[in-house]
């Protein structure tokens, strides 16, 4: 996630893509958005209102985003 994020951040157009479009596309699609300092809650909004599907598609990928801004990154995680 760490290099979209980055090629977003450089103005960069980015495309996610799974089968459908609605579970891991729209898992790191929002993960990115909450990630970046958007609300999960609010990231899975935008992302399902964009898609005009709900997503994530499972609670899962829902939980995972949810708990995203709260886990370590890899960078401070020990090893």
């Amino acid at each position: 996630m760490a290099t979209v994020s980055s090629a977003l951040g450089e103005g960069s157009n980015v495309a996610v893509h799974c089968r459908q479009g609605i579970g891991r596309s729209g898992l790191i699609a929002a993960g990115i958005l909450a990630n970046s300092g958007v609300q999960p809650e609010q990231a899975i909004k935008i992302v399902s209102d964009a898609r005009g599907l709900t997503i994530p598609e499972t609670t899962d990928q829902r939980l995972w985003v949810q708990r995203l801004p709260t886990a370590p990154s890899v960078a401070t995680r020990d090893r």
